[in-house]
C-alpha cells in the first residue's frame, strides 16, 4: 500500500484530519480485525472520499450514520 505522503504527492493535501483512535478502536472491536495503521492514516486524512469514481474510502466516524452525515462526502477526481 501507498503511504500517506505518496498519496499527499497525488492526490494535494488532505482536508479531513481525523485524529481521534476511538471510531477505529470500536470498529475494529466490533469486527474482530485490525486495519493497517497507513490504511488509517490515509482515511483519517482523506475520508470519507470518493477517488475517480471507482474508490470510495468511509471513515468509521460516519459508518452507519444517517444519510445527512453522508452527506460530507467529496469527490476527488
Amino acid at each position: 500500500m501507498a503511504t500517506l505522503e505518496e498519496i499527499k504527492a497525488l492526490l494535494g493535501e488532505p482536508r479531513f484530519h481525523w485524529s481521534d483512535p476511538e471510531p477505529w478502536n470500536l470498529l475494529e472491536q466490533e469486527l474482530g480485525i485490525t486495519f493497517p495503521a497507513d490504511f488509517r492514516a490515509i482515511t483519517d486524512a482523506y475520508g470519507p472520499v470518493l477517488i475517480n469514481d471507482k474508490l470510495r474510502l468511509d471513515h468509521p466516524l460516519l459508518v452507519g450514520a444517517t444519510p445527512p452525515a453522508r452527506l460530507f462526502y467529496e469527490p476527488l477526481t
